[in-house]
């Protein structure tokens, strides 16, 4: 999920295409340019390492999920369970249950 303010343009297609895009009206105070050049420097680092490697190593799980048990009973809790292992082989903290 991304939190992004205005531009939905800013992004590459791939990333649109596989993630909740939520637009925000913002504005940072003009006194503080700096500041302003600074989150936006930030926003442009954050926005040049988006990929869309989370996508493609869930799709590969869960598709080697589904070749165990084509027929899932709950694919939800199958899709949870495959994000919280993800998460929890790389987060520096355990995810909450």
């Amino acid at each position: 999920m991304l939190s992004m303010n205005a531009d939905p343009q800013s992004f590459p297609d791939e990333v649109v295409k596989r993630c909740l895009m939520i637009y925000t009206n913002t504005s940072l105070p003009t006194h503080k340019s700096s500041l302003a050049d600074e989150l936006h420097r930030s926003v442009e680092d954050i926005r040049s390492r988006l990929t869309i490697d989370l996508y493609r190593r869930y799709l590969s799980d869960i598709m080697d999920k589904l070749d165990d048990e084509p027929l899932h009973k709950d694919v939800l809790k199958l899709s949870s369970e495959t994000l919280f292992d993800q998460i929890e082989e790389f987060a520096d903290v355990p995810p909450p249950d």
